[in-house]
């Protein structure tokens, strides 16, 4: 036995489209690291991090609703700014 496995990384999400409509959950969320076995020592694996989305779209024809995982600064506005969605206008 031993310690549990640490989580995958949450992977990119690029999304590139003149009309976007997103009311569900997009998610580039980490996951959950493994839990040590019974009767060893170790401790659990940590999370794996955050991963990273892109939108390319038309900011005139983008909605945004739902649940985006990592959080939106600003709905569909332009945004570079790190730790945050990446979005541009289309098709860039």
């Amino acid at each position: 036995g031993g310690s549990g496995g640490g989580g995958g990384s949450g992977g990119a999400i690029y999304l590139a489209t003149p009309v976007l409509t997103v009311s569900g959950t997009l998610s580039a969320a980490g996951g959950a690291g493994g839990h040590h076995g019974a009767n060893v020592s170790g401790g659990d694996g940590g999370a794996g991090a955050i991963g990273r989305v892109r939108i390319s779209a038309s900011l005139a024809s983008c909605t945004l609703g739902g649940t985006v995982v990592p959080a939106l600064r600003s709905a569909c506005t332009a945004n570079t700014t790190a730790g945050y969605p990446y979005i541009a206008a289309y098709p860039r």
